[in-house]
């Protein structure tokens, strides 16, 4: 292929902004993508073909991860891949937009770390993001009501989506139990925006590519800004298998394969965001930026816990008629907390929505009795069947608790299995360091006070979900020191001239919420810089 001044590997949060902010500069720019390119007119409302025959990842037969979790043994899933094509994680995330807090960037020194973990502060402010926050609200597309959120910002470019009417029911139980609630911003278009149609509300957001266009991926967003330029040369399909360099150790060129060939790309500056368990892969693979031992070490996911109240009908917040899809409330209180229960002064969220709309899914959840048990079958599942569709409704509470690292959390190549690539896959280890585990757990205690508050039958999940698998970040984590991690506070990794990173692998931590929004904004600080960079002659 021709030279470029950039070639990015991932069109998702992270390589989908950067691309815009270097072809607006100016930069001529190749993305290559390891799956397809889909247009709104190919997304569909099918839970069957897209949530159980691999849609957005990879065959697991072909393209597996190997997952060891929680001290098991290790075996192969598609746990791991977050969604390959144009786009990435962004065509089917939920949405949940949220910044970190300035405590976030230096909770080692202002908080300490728990014992036993990895923890570091960043080696930027959130001063430093602020800006970068605020412009990719704008330019993609967010909703919400910035008067209400716990710490101060500017306006969102749309008013709040609208929601569901047992919203009000759970902002008074919310109240009931002394903390205080907010609408959840959403990248989800709640009027006609940028060219773009507002949501038509039909509720398939996670897990689905949008058909209207009214979700704010980058696929909709800023890769249609970076086309316009005419310094986009957008390679779909495109599975990279190594980093090249050149004679001076800087990074110059992605080999990558169709799936018959082999191809390469060559650029002047190499930009990585594959997300942050194929980023490491991918550099791990290459043997590029690892001296200091820490890639893919240090990996996070969210840590998550589930619940539900169920609501008996008849009901005045569930009456028949065609009702809003959404109910975005977020407690924030314990994010940074005094409060004895927990190890460390950092916990994170406590989020209420509805439940996932596929139906297939929740009749599974009614009929699961966890994992020492069977299923419920004949009379008792036809039973909770009326129950789950016909007699009542749910609200559902997530947690997302800060992922303390650890060493315990980490990705590296298996040894022996490879990909239909004949590439090594990607091991993946990992469990929750003991602060994180307490830390959702009295999380989910506090939201399902919330629920028994609004009047529901608490009924907590018999299968505890513990990981955020689609939340990936930490495996080339941006530090001060290069003993510490793999890339600096510019991105650059320390020991490749020109080899960057701008997805979830650079993030030093999770947040305790929700990062999306985090590694679009910096992508695009990183992506400037790298702009600035070749405007004085510098890539």
């Amino acid at each position: 292929m021709s030279d470029y001044d950039v070639v990015i590997v991932g069109s998702g949060a992270g390589g989908g902004v950067a691309a815009w902010a270097l072809t607006a500069a100016g930069l001529r720019v190749c993305v290559l993508e390891k799956g397809p390119h889909y247009t709104d007119a190919q997304f569909f409302h099918d839970e069957l073909t897209i949530c159980r025959r691999w849609f957005f990842t990879p065959n697991p037969f072909d393209e597996p991860n190997l997952v060891a979790a929680h001290g098991k043994p290790a075996s192969p899933t598609s746990n791991g891949w977050i969604s390959c094509c144009v786009g990435g994680g962004t065509v089917h995330m939920s949405g949940f937009m949220y910044r970190l807090r300035p405590d976030d960037f230096r909770l080692r020194t202002l908080h300490g770390a728990p014992a036993n973990s990895t923890l570091v502060d960043w080696p930027i402010g959130y001063a430093d993001l602020a800006p970068y926050y605020e412009e990719i609200e704008r330019v993609v597309g967010i909703s919400g009501d910035a008067t209400k959120l716990p710490d101060q910002q500017p306006a969102f470019p749309l008013g709040p989506i609208a929601q569901h009417p047992v919203a009000p029911l759970i902002d008074a139980a919310i109240a009931k139990v002394g903390r205080r609630g907010y609408q959840t911003p959403r990248a989800i278009l709640s009027g006609a925006y940028a060219g773009r149609a507002a949501c038509h509300y039909c509720g398939f957001c996670a897990s689905y590519g949008c058909e209207t266009g009214a979700k704010s991926s980058t696929l909709t967003s800023v890769i249609p800004l970076a086309q316009r330029t005419g310094k986009l040369e957008l390679v779909p399909n495109a599975m990279a298998l190594a980093i090249e360099k050149d004679a001076r150790g800087r990074a110059n060129a992605v080999v990558w394969t169709d799936g018959t060939a082999r191809h390469r790309a060559s650029g002047r500056a190499i930009v990585i965001a594959a997300g942050a368990v194929q980023t490491a892969r991918l550099l791990l693979a290459s043997d590029v930026a690892n001296q200091s031992g820490m890639l893919g070490k240090h990996l996070m996911f969210s840590g998550q816990r589930k619940s539900s109240g169920r609501f008996a009908l008849p009901h005045a917040s569930f009456k028949r008629g065609r009702d809003f899809p959404f109910l975005d409330r977020t407690i924030a209180d314990y994010y940074l907390t005094r409060d004895a229960r927990f190890a460390h002064a950092k916990a994170g969220l406590i989020m209420f929505l509805l439940p996932h709309i596929n139906p297939i899914f929740q009749a599974e959840q009614a009929a699961d009795r966890g994992e020492d048990e069977p299923p419920l079958w004949g009379a008792a599942l036809t039973k909770r069947l009326r129950e789950t569709f016909l007699e009542s409704r749910r609200v559902e509470v997530e947690t997302f608790a800060e992922f303390f690292p650890h060493a315990g959390s980490h990705v590296a190549l298996d040894d022996k299995l490879k990909d239909k690539y004949g590439q090594p896959v990607a091991r993946i280890t990992t469990s929750l360091h003991p602060a994180t585990k307490q830390a959702a757990d009295v999380l989910l205690d506090e939201g399902e006070r919330v629920l028994a508050a609004a009047g529901a039958t608490v009924e907590r999940a018999p299968r505890p979900a513990d990981v955020y698998w689609f939340l990936q970040a930490g495996t080339a984590r941006m530090v001060r020191k290069a003993s510490d991690g793999v890339i600096g506070a510019d991105g650059q990794a320390f020991d490749v001239g020109n080899l960057y990173v701008a997805d979830g692998a650079a993030l030093p931590t999770a947040g305790g919420a929700p990062f999306t929004l985090t590694i679009m904004a910096n992508a695009l600080r990183i992506a400037r810089g790298i702009a600035a960079r070749a405007s004085r002659g510098e890539l």
